[in-house]
This record gives structure tokens, sequence and C-alpha cells, in this order.
């Protein structure tokens, strides 16, 4: 079975929600939504109490919105000191898993940005970024990525970047280079970089 790591520390955005299960069910993949707690070593010394309730609060929603869907899914809370090893280590015992991220603009959504550029930029991950549009309807490449597209240009790494829509995506079209792919949303059509 093919899964798509679906991580989450932070504000549910209901956007990014849809893509996950419209990316799930075009791989016919089971979704498994991750609620990561960071912590301190010591376990839940210094965890806020809002954070386990929005942690939570997404599982359920999801739950919720995949039984509407259709869609096949695994819900899991974690607490963790070092959120990025977590993710990736995450997608590494399940099969590599390509794991899913969202941005819009300059903000990293369901995790922070810092987070999403870390999993980004390690050579080990598979994933794919969605960015999605702003209100008025416009993409932005976040900054972080400009250094790294630089950095590939011209190489076999180097990443494919292109338009397609989420509807079509076909998992062999997409596997380009050593990382997953962004798939930015903009009205019915998506911006789409693949560099795995």
């Amino acid at each position: 079975m093919q899964y798509l790591l679906l991580p989450f520390t932070h504000g549910i955005d209901r956007e990014a929600i849809d893509q996950a299960l419209v990316m799930a069910e075009n791989f016919s993949a089971c979704l498994v939504c991750v609620a990561f707690i960071p912590c301190s070593p010591d376990k839940h010394k210094g965890i806020r109490l809002e954070r386990i309730q929005q942690a939570k609060d997404f599982l359920e929603y999801m739950y919720y919105r995949a039984r509407q869907a259709g869609i096949k899914l695994q819900r899991m809370e974690l607490y963790i000191p070092n959120l990025e090893e977590g993710i990736l280590r995450l997608s590494q015992e399940m099969d590599n898993a390509p794991i899913l991220l969202f941005t819009r603009h300059e903000r990293g959504i369901l995790l922070d940005l810092s987070t999403i550029r870390s999993v980004v930029e390690d050579e080990r991950s598979r994933y794919y970024l969605l960015l999605l549009a702003r209100r008025h309807g416009s993409i932005a490449l976040p900054q972080f990525l400009q250094p790294l597209l630089q950095k590939y240009q011209g190489t076999a790494k180097a990443p494919a970047l292109r338009f397609l829509g989420p509807q079509h995506a076909n998992p062999e079209s997409m596997l380009l280079g050593s990382h997953r792919l962004l798939d930015i949303k903009n009205g019915n059509q998506s911006f789409l970089r693949s560099n795995f």
C-alpha cells in the first residue's frame, strides 16, 4: 500500500486539507496524518495544553473529512524533541512515503516555514510541496527555494517546474530528480515542482 504523510504542528487550513485528500485519492494512497507535538527530551515538560488540543482537533477533523471523502486514513499523535528528524524518520519507516508540505506566499501551512525548509533541503526527503494561492489568486515561490533551484540548475538533480492540476496527478509523471514535488494551486490550475 502506498502512503502519503501529512505532518501537522499548528493551524488547521481547509484548502491544504482538501488538497491532501485529493492527492491521496489520486494516488490511491492511505493518508497518514501525524500531529507532531514538539517537546523537550524530558517528554511532557513545557508542553502547552493548547498545542495538545489543536493536535486532537486536527486529527478529529481529518477523520471526519476522510470519512466523507472515502479516503483511507491513519492518525497519530507524536511527542518529539526534534521535529524535522521525526518527520524524515517516520517517512523512511513508511517505505519513504512522500511528505505533503504546504506554503502560502512566505508562510508555512500546517507546519512552520523553517520546518518545511529543513525537510525540503534534506536530500533524504521525498516530498510534495503545494504552494497555495493567496486570497487574490496569486502564487509566490517562497524565497527559500531560490538557492535550492540555483544549486541544482543544470544537474541531474535539477527540479522540474510545470503546471499540473492535482486531479490529474500521476505518480509516474512526477518522479523526476531526487526529491518529490511542489504543487501550487491557482484556481483550477496547479503549479507543480518535481524534484524527486
